[in-house]
């Protein structure tokens, strides 16, 4: 979706509609392992899917390397493709050989009036099994089995209601193995379980994942495969709110979809170096801007409101954290950790910064080692009446976006590269001196702590924010 573009840019997004051509164009130099396919995405950009149709293969069962029997060779294929794992053809007896048996070998218990075996599944013979014993149901039998004498109370499938699944360890969701692995197809990086809705067949997705089979990033994030390298879900894109077009980036590198001017991973740094990115785009750093008066004056970003109170244009935000909010530590672009994403937007908002998500988890010190430098910190400038300090307005956050840049260097730039010649002077915002900029920055958000060292999470107060 694009985001504060102008009608070419719209026009430009809905006619770029690709056909076979530019398909195979983007796809050229992709290799996709396992028999995957190279495609376009909603997001027009490469990815490689597993696109097997099963329905029409020969219903002949094979037996795989993971001691799993596949209904047919195409569906071990598609399993093989989905897990980005290798599977080969092994003997079928092997597999065979791991037929679950009722009460693992054991003679099943059976009722003393009938000598029936106990049936404790869902037919018209049912019979809860007694103390001392578990049912043990699959798709083929229901029955109730003694437990061993120094059995140790444990849940495991053969104790759930409908028994386990073929592989022997998940338990089945509903009856005919409904909710297995087998029929799941569950993708192994995206989601947190094999095992899925017997209902709706949707698995349980990573942090950024979606789709039924969590086998592809949601909007807005990137990188599946990494979670293999040990990320917690797909990698949200955290392109920079102010000089990108769009919120979601390339699939394969995570980079954005820069605004004119714009340039950079995150679309954070202006192609001239003496402009400084700000909401309205790039602009001269020399550039003053006085207090807007009116809405049409001010943009609201983060799902703010532009209100107009004594004479001046502010931004309200009406976004409030639950506790029914889920709980997901989160990083932003600003270096700071947030206990849930709906934190982050909240400051975000009431601030009105440029901040995003940057990574689920806690922040680290080298999580910004690959962001674009330089990185230009921009803060919101707030504009009070000194003379009505003890005014009600005294209390809200008024301000305009102006970017500030880092106030320690200038900078030259040689092609697609800058450098910091020297530091500069500036003069100190309290005392009006002039002296070299140097020593930790300000704490900037007054209403917002942190908690002891190892956790660094931002939270805020409940009342207003005030500068």
């Amino acid at each position: 979706m694009l985001r504060n573009g102008s009608e070419n840019d719209q026009r430009v997004m809905e006619n770029s509609i690709p056909d076979g051509s530019v398909e195979r164009e983007a796809c050229k130099d992709i290799h996709c392992d396992f028999e995957a396919t190279c495609e376009l995405g909603p997001d027009n950009f490469p990815r490689c899917t597993c696109q097997f149709d099963c329905g029409k293969a020969q219903e002949k069962p094979v037996c795989a390397s993971d001691l799993r029997m596949y209904p047919s060779l195409c569906a071990m294929k598609m399993e093989a493709c989905q897990r980005q794992e290798e599977l080969r053809l092994r003997p079928l007896d092997l597999c065979q050989g791991m037929e679950v048996k009722p009460c693992k070998g054991e003679k099943p218990l059976t009722d003393p009036a009938t000598g029936r075996e106990l049936d404790c599944g869902s037919g018209p013979f049912r019979q809860d099994c007694p103390s001392g014993s578990y049912c043990h149901q699959t798709a083929r039998f229901s029955r109730c089995c003694r437990k061993d004498q120094n059995f140790i109370e444990k849940k495991s499938c053969e104790d759930s209601w409908y028994g386990c699944c073929p592989d022997g360890k998940n338990p089945a969701q509903g009856p005919n193995f409904a909710g297995c692995p087998s029929q799941c197809g569950c993708n192994k990086l995206g989601s947190y379980s094999e095992t899925c809705d017997p209902e709706t067949q949707q698995c349980k997705c990573r942090p950024g994942v979606g789709g039924a089979k969590c086998d592809r990033c949601e909007s807005g994030f990137w990188g599946l495969p990494k979670i293999s390298s040990g990320y917690r879900g797909c990698i949200p894109c955290g392109c920079s709110v102010f000089g990108s077009v769009r919120d979601d980036c390339e699939q394969m590198t995570g980079r954005c979809v820069c605004r004119p001017g714009v340039q950079g991973q995150k679309c954070t740094v202006c192609t001239s170096h003496n402009k400084i990115l700000g909401p309205n785009g790039c602009v001269s750093a020399d550039v003053t801007t006085s207090p807007p008066t009116t809405c049409k004056e001010l943009t609201c970003y983060f799902g703010a409101t532009c209100i107009e109170r004594s004479g001046l244009a502010v931004c309200e935000c009406h976004t409030k954290c639950t506790e029914d909010n889920e709980p997901q530590v989160v990083c932003g672009s600003d270096g700071q950790t947030y206990k849930s994403p709906c934190d982050l937007k909240q400051l975000a908002c009431r601030l009105q910064k440029d901040i995003v998500v940057q990574a689920f988890g806690a922040c680290k010190d080298d999580m910004f080692s690959s962001t674009d430098w330089p990185i230009r910190r921009y803060t919101p400038l707030q504009f009070t009446q000194p003379d009505e300090s003890n005014s009600p307005l005294s209390k809200s956050t008024r301000h305009l976006l102006v970017p500030e840049p880092d106030p320690r260097y200038y900078y030259e730039r040689s092609g697609n590269s800058a450098r910091p010649l020297a530091p500069v002077s500036i003069p100190d915002q309290k005392s009006g001196e002039v002296g070299i900029s140097g020593g930790p920055p300000p704490k900037e958000d007054a209403g917002f702590e942190a908690l002891p060292p190892g956790a660094n999470i931002a939270y805020h107060t409940r009342g207003s924010v005030s500068m």
